[in-house]
């Protein structure tokens, strides 16, 4: 055991190292925090300078492109200013007679090309020819003066301009270029083409978004739909009215775009930006926004390049960093438990020995003190240590024994007995049997001895055990006295056990009883219905004298009467199985049965019927008078749920899968709700108001259909439910595996 010094100093020790050990701990969380920053620092840093490149030489690419584009088709309206007839109808507008042959030249120009109108206006803004001439929405007879690219064309400029039509109301570029005679601007030809081919190569092309917008900032080109027609910054009064006054945008409201400065880890250069969430629910809120001037127009090519590349990356090199991380932790983590280890393997070993110290000395006093005598003695029966309960029990006070043989304690009758008991010992075993002996000293009553032999360090010992007989007989006595006390009480329990058993046998059949009579007045109850109204109905048939429709009611009445005959001799099931029943049975045939007896029920509900069953069925293994029940009280339950919806309807459909029929009666009635489904085919549960019904109709056709070997599952739909029944087809092996079943399972009553 510790001293209290030693526990002190074990208390200091482990506070010391765990104050060493929290020290190393929280030192590497800071370096492995510092060290995550820096990464993050420079990985953003790295990741953003390659993005602006990225950026910027796309940018490139796309103003290039946009460029190519204008000047693509720039020249047409450069070569048409220099044609004769549009020159000769410029000069002799009212009657020039080339003006129809000018228009089909435009039409076919504008049908040879990806130009949505070709057009020529005159000094005052009027159209004289256009390709267009045929449609509704011809350009000829329209003045355009009010239009920038009109204006700045008649001052001898050639000009491109984005507006949309106030003809078409179709946006698109238009690019103008003056007609001269000589250096005189006689009219001006005029060019509309569409950019919806260039947004949608934008749009294919990658993750950035792509705009152009005009010289008040409004974006009339993008990749991005929801862009266009609004403005990237706050539009001035004048400027709202220079746009009214050129039509530009027609009636649109030129709404704001949303952007917004930005910043991410304090990146310095490039700008940052930040917009609503894009199609198609993205979140990329953050870009980094390059724009370029493109030549020879005031527009503004922008591209937003998102940050999602440098958040991956950024994300990535965390990931790796905090991986390598705590690789290093586990490792720094290994060798400390390594040092930790053998620590504490010399403090186990300090211990142990300290143990083992205690331990020999607790022995010894535990042999001194135990109530049984203990004698060692070497190979040849010479004691070799005692503890005080032999000395107690032998009488042997004051005598010096240890170094005598073992016989010299006992009388001079017993020693003979002692030898062969130890020589047999040495021949067959390492316990001898009990032997009772007297002591040559003290008293004179026998002792207990056994004998065992023992190998301690290489050497044969023998280890004698001494018992107080009489002890032993005051255990045994009180053995016997709690044996025979415990043997009372254990059959008197039987016998409250057999009585206890009795009363549960009595009440099952009770409970059984219940349930059973319970059930005839439920099965009954549909049957019986119909008799009173067959039998009411043939009465009023006799009186009318309709002899043969009232013959048919009786002989229903007859049937129904038998099939309630049959019926009470099997209402068992709900307690038991049912034995001996079964057989092959006609489904199509008991569902006719089942529908004439619910008919009535039908008819007077004005309940619409569907009956989904293929051609030919298979025979089911059944018990056919059940199976009418089953159909009867199925169908009932769902006339119930319809009662009170709009166009009541009940589908029947039947399908065969595999070794089974499968039955659907679904509604559109009030349907189950979740916390009803658990509960549904439990006994006396029922859905129903008070006084209609007893909540066994489920429960009886859950047994009758497991009693088949089938099933029966209830599933609540969006409008109403459906019950589903699986009945095995019949066949010689399904009947073998049937008839085995009732004795495999166990009687649902007990």
């Amino acid at each position: 055991m510790f001293t209290g010094i030693d526990r002190q100093a074990g208390r200091s020790e482990t506070g010391n190292r765990r104050a060493i050990v929290g020290g190393l701990l929280i030192g590497f969380l800071v370096l492995s925090a510092l060290v995550l920053w820096v990464t993050a620092r420079l990985s953003v840093e790295s990741s953003h300078s390659q993005l602006r490149q990225n950026s910027s030489h796309l940018l490139e690419l796309y103003r290039k492109a946009l460029e190519s584009e204008l000047e693509r088709h720039a020249y047409l309206p450069l070569t048409l200013a220099g044609n004769r007839d549009v020159i000769g109808l410029l000069l002799n507008s009212g009657n020039y007679p080339r003006q129809y042959d000018l228009n089909l030249y435009l039409e076919r120009i504008s049908r040879g090309t990806d130009a949505l109108a070709v057009y020529l206006l005159d000094r005052e803004g009027n159209t004289l020819a256009s390709s267009n001439w045929r449609s509704d929405t011809s350009y000829v007879g329209h003045n355009y003066s009010f239009r920038p690219y009109f204006q700045q064309a008649m001052l001898g400029n050639s000009f491109r301009y984005f507006a949309i039509g106030a003809t078409t109301h179709i946006p698109g570029l238009f690019i103008s270029y003056p007609v001269k005679l000589g250096d005189q601007v006689i009219g001006v030809v005029a060019i509309k083409v569409s950019m919806a081919s260039l947004e949608k190569a934008w749009a294919v092309e990658g993750t950035e978004r792509v705009a152009v917008s005009d010289n008040h900032g409004v974006v009339f080109a993008s990749n991005v739909p929801d862009w266009l027609f609004r403005s990237t910054g706050p539009l001035s009064p004048q400027q709202l009215a220079q746009l009214e006054l050129e039509q530009k945008y027609q009636q649109r409201q030129i709404d704001r775009l949303g952007l917004q400065e930005s910043s991410f880890w304090g990146i310095d250069g490039g700008r940052l930006v930040q917009l609503p969430a894009g199609p198609a629910g993205e979140r990329l809120t953050r870009y980094l926004l390059q724009q370029v001037q493109l030549a020879e127009t005031p527009w503004t090519l922008s591209i937003f390049t998102p940050l999602t590349p440098l958040v991956q990356t950024l994300i990535q090199r965390l990931t790796i960093s905090i991986t390598l991380l705590l690789v290093l932790l586990m490792l720094i983590g290994v060798v400390w438990q390594r040092h930790r280890s053998r620590l504490e393997q010399n403090r186990l070993e300090q211990l142990r020995q300290q143990q083992l110290k205690e331990r020999d000395q607790q022995q010894k006093a535990i042999i001194d003190h135990t109530g049984a005598g203990l004698i060692l003695t070497d190979e040849d029966g010479r004691i070799l240590d005692l503890n005080s309960t032999v000395v107690r029990l032998l009488g042997l006070y004051g005598r010096q024994v240890v170094g005598q043989p073992l016989a010299s304690l006992l009388a001079e009758r017993d020693r003979c007995l002692l030898q062969r008991a130890m020589k047999q010992l040495y021949r067959n075993g390492q316990q001898s049997p009990l032997l009772e002996l007297h002591p040559a000293y003290g008293e004179t009553d026998p002792v207990e001895l056994q004998l065992s032999r023992l190998l301690l360090q290489d050497q044969v010992r023998l280890l004698i055990t001494v018992h107080d007989i009489r002890q032993l007989k005051w255990a045994q006595a009180a053995l016997k006295q709690a044996h025979d006390q415990l043997e009372q009480r254990v059959q008197q329990r039987t016998r409250q056990l057999q009585q206890a058993q009795q009363e549960l046998i009595q009440s099952s059949k009770l409970a059984a009883l219940g349930q059973m009579s319970a059930g005839i007045a439920h099965e009954l109850n549909q049957p019986l219905a119909a008799l009173r109204t067959f039998a009411s109905s043939g009465g009023l048939l006799l009186q009318r004298q309709q002899y043969d429709q009232a013959r048919v009611n009786f002989e229903r009445i007859g049937a129904l009467a038998e099939r309630v005959g049959r019926l009470t001799g099997q209402l068992k099931i709900l307690a038991r199985k049912n034995s001996g029943g079964c057989e092959a049975v006609e489904l199509s045939a008991a569902l006719d049965a089942a529908l004439e007896v619910m008919g009535p029920v039908l008819q007077r509900g004005d309940v619409r019927l569907i009956r989904k069953l293929p051609a030919a069925l298979p025979p089911v293994w059944a018990e056919s008078v059940q199976l009418e029940q089953v159909l009867i009280n199925l169908l009932s339950n769902a006339c119930d749920a319809v009662a009170e919806v709009a166009q009541p309807t009940i589908e029947l459909s039947v399908a065969q899968r595999q070794t089974r029929l499968v039955i659907c009666i679904r509604d559109n009635g009030v349907g189950i709700t979740e916390q009803q489904l658990p509960h549904l085919f439990d006994p006396f549960f029922t859905t129903k108001e008070v006084g209609q019904g007893l909540g066994l109709g489920l429960a009886i056709v859950d047994g009758i259909i497991r009693s088949w070997g089938g099933t029966i599952e209830a599933e609540p739909q969006s409008q109403g439910a459906v019950f589903t029944l699986q009945l095995p087809i019949e066949s010689a092996q399904q009947l073998e595996d049937l008839h085995e079943q009732p004795d495999q399972r166990p009687d649902s009553a007990g």
